[in-house]
């Protein structure tokens, strides 16, 4: 808990408060011995942009028939966004020039493409996001030479429950309101 008196990061100093509140809250939920080392092991672009990723992820609109009321907490763990999306919002962040997409070509824009798919990458080795693969195999047609075969693969990128229960103890709900 050292870390969060050191932090100089606006995002990760109100994440740290917001860690202790809960914490600190006899009523709140149940923290973790895990949270504050995970919360030490983000950099201020990971902390930004997993609350920009949460914010995104309540915005999500379940499909499929529910017979209750979702919560926000499980909205977020049903959110998925491929990885161009998630780079839009790494964009309005400021983290890359407004300009670049993913699919811009140009050793610039390969270069902030890395810096999003490290802090990517990160999220996902803290089991704080997760990355589910989904494979179409077309059916083989008598046109189709069967040794070559291809298939899509389309990456999707969603909160685990450890993801949803962290952000949610880092972020001062009552701000919110």
């Amino acid at each position: 808990m050292d870390y969060a008196s050191l932090e100089e990061d606006e995002d990760l100093h109100t994440m740290w408060a917001a860690l202790l509140t809960e914490a600190a809250d006899p009523g709140g939920i149940e923290i973790p011995p895990s949270f504050p080392d995970i919360l030490r092991l983000l950099s201020p672009h990971d902390a930004g942009f997993l609350k920009a990723f949460h914010e995104h992820a309540l915005q999500y609109k379940p499909t499929g028939l529910f017979l209750r009321p979702v919560s926000e907490r499980e909205k977020a763990c049903q959110c998925r966004a491929v990885d161009h999306e998630l780079f839009a919002i790494w964009v309005a962040l400021g983290f890359a020039p407004s300009s670049t997409t993913y699919f811009t070509l140009g050793a610039q824009s390969e270069a902030e493409k890395r810096a999003f798919k490290v802090a990517l990458d990160n999220l996902v080795r803290l089991r704080l996001i997760e990355v589910i693969t989904h494979v179409s195999i077309p059916a083989p047609t008598f046109s189709t030479d069967e040794r070559y075969i291809t298939h899509d693969e389309e990456e999707d990128y969603g909160f685990t429950v450890l993801g949803t229960q962290f952000i949610w103890a880092c972020t001062d709900r009552r701000a919110a309101q």
